[in-house]
């Protein structure tokens, strides 16, 4: 039973008239601008629920959404008369948008994700167009991040990085570590940057995963 209904799921899911009409309503949908690079940054992006108990809903949950979708299932169906039109949308969206921008680049400080998507990926063209749509999440942040970036650089000419992450990151590593004393909870730092929660997800299979 189980192998059955994953069966017909898989094949309504990776349906070309099923993929067609989702571009459609994707196109329909318009992405606020957003350029409050701090009021981003002090954001939980990964959130899958609030403080509240209640799922995000604003309009980068549903950019979010469209990602996901595009890298978990259209990419993988090699829908290739609907990606070009996909990846335009997400370029757009990432290009005004800061938070979802800073979402994206989070996403891809896991792991497990660069493996799955520029690394093992068997799919050439998915590394190819995912490598684009990083280079404009980074590009979109660069304006913001250009300052800290320099500064960064100096140091490390200076050999002085460990002084440098601790000026910039201390506060939220004290913050993840009174947490996670409370939860008993171990640190990673090796897995991504400090304070992001891509850090705590794991392999993406699905969109959904990609999205958490």
């Amino acid at each position: 039973m189980q192998k059955n209904r994953r069966f017909w799921l898989t094949r309504f899911i990776f349906n070309k008239n099923f993929l067609e009409q989702s571009l459609e309503v994707f196109k329909l949908y318009q992405l606020s601008v957003d350029e409050n690079y701090e009021a981003a940054k002090s954001r939980d992006l990964q959130a899958v629920v609030q403080a509240n108990g209640q799922r995000p809903t604003d309009d980068v949950e549903v950019m979010k959404y469209i990602i996901c979708f595009t890298l978990s299932v259209v990419f993988r169906a090699r829908a290739r008369d609907i990606i070009p039109d996909l990846v335009r949308i997400i370029r757009n969206a990432l290009k005004k948008n800061v938070s979802l921008a800073i979402w994206f680049c989070e996403i891809f400080s896991n792991q497990e994700i660069i493996k799955e998507f520029l690394l093992d990926c068997a799919i050439s063209d998915m590394q190819r167009f995912t490598s684009g749509l990083l280079r404009t999440a980074m590009q979109t942040l660069y304006k913001y991040e250009e300052a800290g970036i320099a500064n960064y650089l100096k140091r490390i000419e200076n050999h002085s990085v460990v002084g440098f992450i601790q000026e910039t990151q201390a506060s939220k590593i004290i913050k993840i570590t009174e947490e996670n004393t409370k939860t008993g909870q171990n640190i990673d730092l090796t897995q991504s940057t400090p304070g992001s929660a891509a850090a705590q997800s794991s392999k993406p299979t699905s969109g959904e995963n990609v999205a958490q």
